[in-house]
């Protein structure tokens, strides 16, 4: 009987460790990225082909998956007066219309773009009041409601098209 050197043994188990890393798990991503901070790590990627399914009586989680959501109406909704506010059409290519059906008291808007900067304001005097978009290029804008004390009262979020 011949004797396997320690050589010998060495490159088999080296040889036997590197088959075994192919079966670990694998996904193929377009993106993704590691985020570490201080209430924790975070990781996600793009593009993953195999996940796994969580469902409890609380919702679905997808692991591996990132969720998309959008949010129309953000911020405040103190509602100043019991006014609702509607805004339209939305995505919007030449006039965005502010809209309530109650009788409007000393509301002003702002627009605003991505960076924060001031795009137009102006007053609300009439249950429906026009605002001219079609000088603004194409993008997301927020359109934000304040009463007549300053206060924020609603805010939206507005598509504009070509």
């Amino acid at each position: 009987m011949k004797k396997i050197s320690f050589k010998n043994h060495l490159l088999i188990l080296i040889s036997f460790s590197f088959n075994l890393s192919f079966f670990s798990q694998e996904s193929i991503n377009s993106s993704g990225t590691d985020i570490i901070g201080i209430g924790g790590n975070l990781s996600y990627s793009v593009g993953q082909i195999f996940y796994d399914s969580y469902e409890s009586t609380s919702g679905t989680l997808n692991a591996g998956v990132q969720q998309t959501y959008e949010i129309i109406n953000v911020g405040l909704n103190s509602n100043v007066d019991q006014t609702n506010f509607s805004v339209f059409p939305n995505p919007v290519s030449e006039n965005l219309t502010i809209s309530s059906p109650n009788i409007i008291k000393s509301i002003s808007y702002n627009l605003y773009d991505l960076k924060g900067r001031l795009i137009n304001n102006g007053n609300l005097f009439s249950n429906e009041t026009t605002v001219n978009t079609s000088n603004l290029s194409s993008g997301t804008y927020y359109l934000n409601l304040y009463n007549q004390e300053n206060n924020k009262t609603q805010s939206f979020k507005i598509i504009k098209n070509k």
